[in-house]
């Protein structure tokens, strides 16, 4: 067993197998309520809006480190 009383987990056997994002290049994610997903990507992850160019369908573009990076879209359109 392994620590913690795990069966069939060998100690250590994740540890050297994690990967790590170094960002998010691009990232599409719908969504029925575009402004409340935005507030969270904000609020809660430490995203920022920025300006983009205009698209035919209700969107907002997303920012971390000053790459618009998350494009949220609604999905009804």
């Amino acid at each position: 067993r392994a620590a913690g009383g795990a069966r069939g987990v060998r100690h250590g056997a994740h540890e050297d197998r994690r990967l790590m994002a170094e960002g998010i290049h691009h990232a599409l994610v719908l969504t029925d309520d575009l402004e409340s997903t935005a507030v969270f990507w904000c609020e809660a992850l430490g995203f920022h809006r920025v300006e983009t160019a205009q698209l035919p369908f209700r969107s907002v573009w997303l920012a971390l480190d000053g790459d618009a990076c998350v494009h949220l879209a609604h999905r009804g359109e």
